[in-house]
């Protein structure tokens, strides 16, 4: 019988080991989640910023803006909506964490970002290219900076969690 209970308790033991690692595994798994969902809000915001200057290039010297301008405003507006709407996801994921990563979700800058956005559409509408051009550069701008943030918050939680694994 004493051999028995002995058998017996080694097999909670790697039941409870085998749970921890589990456990392990799974939070390692989210933490990855976030990090590749970090890196994809990171080009989407590159690539809308190069989007931006490319249609501020456009229309700026432009005396008549066309319906087409218009549109590639409008659609790069909604764009960063989906932006916005992926940082939220991001953030939720990275609460999900049990260690959350340190980073800023940013929800000024994408404030920010939309109004510049909203008055690049409007001063369009107006024909006022070179005026909507300030504002499409000042998106932009503001677009790379917030995927440099990310991308510096993203790598310092990394060095953080990795310091802590060890």
């Amino acid at each position: 019988k004493n051999g028995l209970d002995q058998k017996l308790e080694q097999l909670e033991m790697s039941s409870e080991e085998m749970k921890t690692q589990l456990d392990r595994s799974m939070e390692m798994l989210k933490r990855l989640q976030v990090n590749e969902k970090m890196d994809a809000v990171e080009k989407e915001l590159k690539e809308l910023a190069k989007k931006q200057e490319e249609l501020k290039k456009e229309t700026e010297s432009k005396k008549k803006i066309s319906e087409e301008d218009l549109k590639k405003q409008d659609d790069i507006n909604k764009e960063f909506d989906k932006i916005k709407e992926d940082l939220k996801s991001l953030d939720s994921l990275n609460n999900a964490l049990k260690l959350p990563m340190n980073v800023d979700m940013q929800e000024k800058e994408a404030e920010s970002v939309k109004e510049d956005l909203k008055d690049s559409k409007e001063e369009l509408s107006k024909d006022k290219g070179e005026k909507a051009g300030e504002s499409q550069q000042s998106a932009a701008d503001k677009m790379k900076q917030m995927a440099e943030q990310m991308d510096e918050m993203q790598a310092q939680a990394n060095q953080q969690q990795q310091s802590e694994d060890i």
